[in-house]
């Protein structure tokens, strides 16, 4: 850090907003550089607070200070979902819980000459690798303990102190941290998901996207975070996934993508899907991650009611490609192709690339007559969750109290007043509350157990408009003096 003396000012860039209390927050399940955080390499850096536990970000400040960052993106999914949320889009907050452990490291030795220069006692040099941990780099050529080593941003600064050492290099051996799934097994991950149930007291915000930008894509690691979304968190909470299908040298085409998302079950009405990867000028980036920060802003626009889908909305991206950034080009007719099995991608309208697609993974349109018409549109699921969730959070208060019939007509009044503000502009067509004697017998309200039913209609997103053209000759009589 430089010496100050005086006042200083400091700008983070920060374009957008933060998020209100209760309204949508994505929690990403991915790896972060956290060996960032021991700057000085100390022994014995406890990194167990960083490891495998949610933490709330507002800004790429924050997140520095909480899990390091890196521009290598396509090592650390979470340093893409910061560079996507606080340098992109301008939307937060996110929970982020990272995933890499910088005691797991790859087999494979490095061993890297970085150039050193300056004055005899203060050569300085560079490694720029991001999975280098500062622990574990031992250098070689001056003298034993005539170096010191510490973090600037991304690389880590070599500096020699040994005055005697006047080559113009050094040798560095270290052992990469292991981010891949070698390092961060299937049990591993069950733990994390597992923690996302104390996200609310850990953090004091309660996520309701569930992101993991480099592990949706592998079927054992979706599975778990689905069957996570389909228990709830802490067993009440609902929340939904958003997944990538691989967009890799194997699944480089439409065709299989629609194969691989059959053949590995990506079809849970709790899962929105994507295929393939989009990018920003030349920097990769998973569609998933994109969505997610899109779908924030967009909400918080709506007042925190997600009922207005993502399909149609401007990405920002500028192409649509593979992993490793080929080019993949889609018209609209193969853009509908993909939504026609409930595969969410991109399509090129009034010059700007935009997600396309409204339904959830569960969407076969050849078996759209055998779903519910709850389950047709991804903004119906994500509306019946936003309604249950409100309740249970807003009435949560009742419980413990008395419940005399006062009480009863009391919750009454309130929920069907804010029902109807919701049909007022236009976020639902119906919606009523009723306590049904049917659903209430003497022995459960004797226990205390009460029954309130809610009757609703969510507000369809327009798919399509087709307007029908059709030949007359009537404008012909305008020419004979009759009537046009």
């Amino acid at each position: 850090m430089d010496y100050k003396h005086g006042v200083y000012g400091e700008h983070e860039k920060f374009s957008g907003k933060l998020g209100s209390e209760g309204a949508t927050i994505p929690v990403y399940l991915d790896t972060a550089p956290v060996w960032q955080l021991n700057t000085m390499g100390a022994a014995g850096f406890d990194y167990t607070p960083y490891i495998g536990k949610p933490m709330l970000v507002k800004g790429l400040k924050v997140a520095k200070s909480l899990m390091g960052y890196s521009e290598a993106l396509a090592s650390f999914g979470l340093c893409e979902a910061v560079y996507v949320h606080f340098g992109l889009r301008g939307t937060g907050p996110i929970l982020a819980v990272n995933l890499a452990d910088p005691s797991k490291l790859e087999t494979a030795e490095q061993t890297v000459t970085v150039t050193v220069s300056g004055a005899a006692g203060a050569k300085t040099g560079y490694l720029k690798d991001p999975l280098a941990a500062i622990e574990h780099i031992a250098v070689t050529g001056p003298a034993e303990g005539g170096y010191t080593l510490e973090y600037e941003e991304d690389s880590v600064k070599i500096t020699v102190t040994d005055e005697e050492f006047s080559a113009s290099s050094v040798t560095l051996t270290y052992h990469r941290v292991d981010v891949s799934q070698t390092a961060i097994t299937t049990e591993a991950y069950q733990a994390a998901v597992d923690g996302l149930d104390y996200c609310d007291v850990q953090t004091g915000r309660r996520p309701n996207l569930l992101v993991s930008p480099r592990f949706s894509g592998i079927p054992a690691y979706h599975a778990i975070l689905l069957a996570k979304a389909a228990e709830k968190l802490g067993g009440k909470w609902e929340a939904i996934t958003l997944s990538d299908i691989p967009s890799t040298a194997a699944v480089n085409t439409r065709v299989l993508a629609k194969t691989w998302k059959s053949t590995n079950n990506y079809g849970s009405d709790l899962d929105k899907v994507f295929w393939p990867c989009c990018k920003s000028e030349s920097v990769v980036l998973h569609a998933s991650t994109v969505a997610a920060a899109v779908l924030e802003d967009l909400d918080e626009t709506a007042g925190g009611v997600p009922y207005i889908s993502l399909d149609n909305k401007n990405s920002g991206m500028d192409g649509v490609c593979l992993e490793s950034g080929e080019d993949v080009l889609l018209c609209e007719r193969d853009a509908n192709d993909l939504n026609e099995v409930g595969i969410t991608t991109f399509n090129v309208l009034n010059s700007e690339r935009r997600f396309w697609g409204c339904h959830m993974a569960n969407y076969a349109f050849a078996n759209e007559e055998n779903i519910d018409p709850e389950y047709l549109q991804d903004t119906s699921v994500r509306m019946a969750i936003y309604l249950r969730n409100y309740r249970k959070e807003h009435y949560a208060d009742s419980v413990g109290n008395p419940m005399a019939r006062r009480d009863i007509d009391a919750i009454l009044a309130s929920i069907q007043q804010w029902l109807n503000g919701l049909v007022g502009a236009g976020k639902l067509l119906y919606a009523k509350v009723s306590f049904e004697e049917t659903e209430n017998n003497n022995s459960s309200m004797a226990a205390g157990d009460f029954v309130f039913t809610v009757a609703d209609t969510f507000t369809p997103t327009a798919k399509s408009l087709t307007f029908i053209d059709h030949y007359t000759a009537d404008g012909l009589n305008a020419l004979t003096g009759g009537e046009s």
